[in-house]
């Protein structure tokens, strides 16, 4: 495969100037019906996806002009759905992105590799990603007995919890993502990732897989009393969710310690981005730059998304710009280390490439089909940094 980074830029000067600036410019109707179609869309694509069978064997790196994939039957080892097919495109985008933000590699080695996971030496020794490589995916969310809920709070000293709370993990498909541990002297970025559930990307999958190539902290939205987000760490290891607000995910370590906090009228210390600063257990924070991988059900090519309706990400980061004073143009500055003719490079030693990114960026990942060619954002809207979907990175610019 020809790893040319594929980034369409998007030049959104005009766009704004000419529209959102405009209070008089209002899209409300336009957004619901695109919201009420989406989601009609996603109940049948998705749960095609989920619920396919494999089948087919897929030559990923053969295709037409038309983009179009050739298959053939070859055997049962190597039969993959479409689910897998768009996965796998998924997971080589998010890897391109991540090296171009600048993320820093790990170095794998002999003793970092796990059979059960078909990776070869070959293909990880010192960060070689495999283009050629499939993925298949699985929905890795599993129901937790009382004796194993026990075995794993106690690790963390909790003896007590409230037996008729149905207690899940996620079983992580690649084994490794449990094997290494953080190493904060080498980490450098922050991604917030939101925990899916079986309507939405499932961007865990996808950051499972490609915690083998990057070092990075993972935190995850909390909606507040004050209908806004905070982001709370989470672990690889030893994770244990919950069902929280309207039946999203959230590790079960946040309950737990927001509760004794309230008790005590303890509040959590925020940085500027709402991330708890606060050590949980054996969880740092680190000031580090940060991602936002933020939901949708649609989008389109205006940096505008579809949200399930809620406002939390549109509030908290409205909130989270006038509290700093931030300005359009700071927080928006682009990020030079992406052009459209550049190709992907490690630049692992270019701290001057590196200092160019901004504290955050703003990201959606989502699939072709969702794409909508109207525009339908708000004034009140969050304008994405980057969409990233099976076929292209889109990057905008302010």
């Amino acid at each position: 495969m020809n790893n040319k980074n594929n980034i369409v830029l998007i030049n959104l000067k005009d766009y704004l100037n000419n529209h959102l600036k405009n209070d008089e410019y209002k899209n409300k109707q336009v957004k619901q019906n695109v919201r009420n179609n989406a989601k009609k869309v996603r109940e049948i694509f998705l749960k095609n996806l989920l619920n396919e069978e494999r089948n087919i064997s897929f030559d990923i790196n053969e295709q037409n002009h038309t983009g179009n994939y050739k298959h053939d039957i070859k055997n049962e080892k190597n039969l993959f759905g479409y689910k897998d097919y768009l996965y796998t495109k998924l997971i080589r985008q998010l890897y391109l992105f991540l090296s171009l933000m600048g993320v820093n590699k790990r170095i794998i080695n002999e003793d970092n590799l796990d059979e059960k996971i078909g990776n070869t030496y070959q293909e990880n020794y010192k960060n070689n990603f495999n283009f050629n490589k499939m993925y298949k995916y699985t929905y890795n969310y599993k129901k937790m007995e009382n004796l194993d809920v026990i075995k794993l709070l106690k690790k963390y000293n909790i003896n007590k919890f409230d037996e008729n709370l149905q207690f899940y993990s996620y079983n992580f498909s690649n084994k490794n993502s449990e094997k290494f541990e953080r190493d904060y002297n080498k980490t450098n970025f922050n991604i917030c990732i939101y925990l899916p559930t079986k309507k939405e990307i499932d961007i865990l999958f996808i950051i499972d897989i490609l915690y083998d190539y990057f070092y990075f902290n993972l935190y995850i939205p909390i909606t507040t009393k004050e209908n806004k987000l905070i982001f709370f760490p989470f672990c690889f290891k030893n994770n244990i969710i919950i069902k929280h607000h309207f039946n999203i995910f959230v590790p079960y370590l946040y309950i737990y310690k927001n509760t004794y906090m309230e008790q005590k009228s303890i509040k959590f210390n925020l940085n500027s981005l709402n991330i708890i600063t606060d050590q949980i257990f054996d969880l740092k924070f680190q000031d580090n730059k940060t991602i936002f991988f933020i939901p949708l059900i649609a989008y389109n090519k205006y940096g505008c998304r579809v949200g399930s309706g809620k406002g939390y990400y549109d509030r908290t980061f409205i909130s989270l710009y006038k509290r700093a004073k931030i300005n359009d143009e700071k927080k928006n500055k682009s990020i030079d280390q992406i052009s459209e003719t550049k190709n992907v490079k490690d630049n692992k030693n270019n701290e001057t490439e590196k200092n160019k990114i901004v504290d955050h960026v703003k990201v959606s990942v989502s699939f072709e089909a969702f794409l909508y060619d109207v525009d339908f954002n708000e004034p009140t809207d969050i304008i994405l940094d980057y969409i990233i979907n099976e076929k292209n990175i889109y990057k905008f610019l302010f």
